[in-house]
């Protein structure tokens, strides 16, 4: 696939994952063998495509109108980066953190593989630091 092909899959991924809540479709996006990788290790990393789900879920229960809109793609080779904004309303629990009824708001930067129009490993950095402090976790 070419690097704008790569572009469009992930522009995808969050449109239907996360903003539509269509997690069946994740096997569309993501190779069996797919790696997450956290680099703030506000999440544990995640081995499957499987696995995704799991995640979203977790987001889903914690802020269920949970919003990630796309601003930035850049693409070059087998990578894409995406630069995003995560918003909702901390509504049930997360990261052990109970509701709170909050509006909370964070963004993040996502670096994504391909292999064989698949995505087979990414690298997230969100900001962990903002988010705990909106739920409650974290003092600010």
């Amino acid at each position: 696939m070419t690097p704008a092909q790569n572009k469009a899959l992930v522009a995808r991924l969050f449109e239907e994952l996360i903003n539509e809540r269509n997690t069946s479709r994740v096997h569309e996006f993501l190779a069996p063998d797919f790696e997450r990788h956290d680099i703030g290790q506000l999440f544990p990393d995640r081995s499957g495509a499987e696995s995704t789900k799991e995640h979203v879920a977790m987001l889903f229960t914690g802020i269920p109108d949970l919003r990630m809109d796309v601003l930035d793609l850049v693409a070059e080779g087998d990578r894409v980066c995406a630069r995003y904004v995560a918003y909702g309303t901390h509504t049930g629990e997360l990261l052990g953190r109970p509701g709170s009824g909050k509006p909370v708001r964070w963004e993040g930067i996502n670096i994504y593989r391909f292999v064989d129009g698949k995505i087979v490993e990414t690298w997230q950095l969100g900001d962990g630091m903002r988010l705990l402090q909106q739920i409650g976790a974290l003092q600010s």
